[in-house]
């Protein structure tokens, strides 16, 4: 059987294949260093790896790494307990979602972070700085173990008018957002609502406008998955995107870019969750590796792009929606 062009049984081929890859050995001792806090097993993967690779040179990059994902290793947050009125300035930290519910975001504060909820729809965008009059609440015991894995402290609602913009989001996420309102607005004035909720969903993940009983029935049949943007979208724009401008003049380069504008602008519209932005990473890797006309290796793009996002966001490594995206990703690289 052949793994990574290489015989499974030949153990020697298969270390040599992952000692040549400093990318990803580095990214193993981060996910390892971020993860031994709170589930000291990883550190067997750290030990097996560590054995398994007797070289000096793997040595030098799993060690480093992983020292630094136990200094980025998230520490528990402190709950809210009870209600309390309160007034925050931060930042807004997340594309908000709509639907029936009301409006759920993200709050940033210099020092915490809350659910920030209300009715209606969003009187906020993406990197906007807000001021906050509200409630702030603890969670219900239902969900509070996941928006507390999140570093969630609480969830601060919010009544219309309590909501204050001090500074504006910059220009590239209202452009984003007024794509998304554009969208939106398109929907609903050419389908009806069934059907425009599921194509909201499908292209910008706007999961929050569709009807309850369909959201039930298809958590009920694990195809949930199915409705938001995913890697497959941005796959399919970028072939078209690098396919239209490979007939024109410009400059390789300035196609790069502009693809690369495009595909970020799509990805902020449709809530750059952590698949969106490893499709966008690991596409532009790729086409970069065809312009200088360099081998792609998928598991060090990889590597690169969640080692990445983790530096940035270490909590995420703990969320179903990176691990599932990445992993399935690095499987498919297994057998390519």
């Amino acid at each position: 059987m052949k793994l990574l062009n290489v015989d499974l049984l030949d153990g020697t081929s298969l270390t040599a294949e992952f000692a040549r890859r400093p990318l990803l050995l580095i990214f193993i001792g981060l996910a390892v260093g971020i993860a031994a806090p709170i589930a000291p097993g990883a550190l067997v993967v750290l030990l097996g790896v560590l054995v398994w690779l007797k070289a000096l040179k793997p040595w030098a990059c799993l060690i480093p790494s992983f020292l630094i994902g136990l200094m980025l290793s998230p520490t528990q947050v402190a709950r809210v307990e009870s209600d309390s009125f309160v007034t925050v300035s931060g930042r807004i930290g997340s594309t908000p979602s709509e639907g029936t519910y009301g409006f759920r975001c993200r709050l940033v504060t210099s020092q915490n972070q809350f659910l920030l909820a209300g009715t209606g729809s969003s009187p906020v965008r993406l990197g906007e700085q807000v001021e906050v009059k509200g409630v702030l609440r603890p969670f219900q015991e239902e969900s509070s173990a996941v928006y507390i894995q999140r570093g969630l402290q609480g969830k601060l609602q919010v009544d219309p008018g309590g909501v204050v913009v001090l500074y504006p989001a910059p220009w590239l996420l209202r452009v984003s957002d007024s794509l998304r309102e554009s969208f939106k607005g398109f929907l609903s004035k050419s389908l009806k609502s069934r059907e425009a909720s599921l194509a909201g969903a499908l292209c910008m993940s706007l999961n929050g406008e569709i009807e309850p009983e369909m959201m039930d029935s298809l958590k009920s049949t694990g195809t949930i998955h199915l409705i938001s943007a995913s890697g497959l979208h941005f796959m399919f724009l970028s072939m078209a995107l690098f396919g239209v401008f490979s007939v024109t003049p410009l400059p390789r380069p300035l196609v790069w870019w502009i693809v690369a504008m495009i595909m970020l602008i799509y990805g902020l519209a449709a809530g750059l969750h952590p698949p969106v932005i490893r499709a966008i990473c690991v596409i532009l890797i790729a086409k970069s590796a065809t312009f200088f006309r360099r081998d792609f290796d998928t598991w060090s793009a990889l590597a690169l792009v969640g080692g990445g996002y983790l530096l940035f966001e270490p909590r995420a490594l703990f969320e179903i929606g990176f691990q599932l995206s990445f992993l399935t990703v690095a499987l498919l690289g297994l057998v390519s």
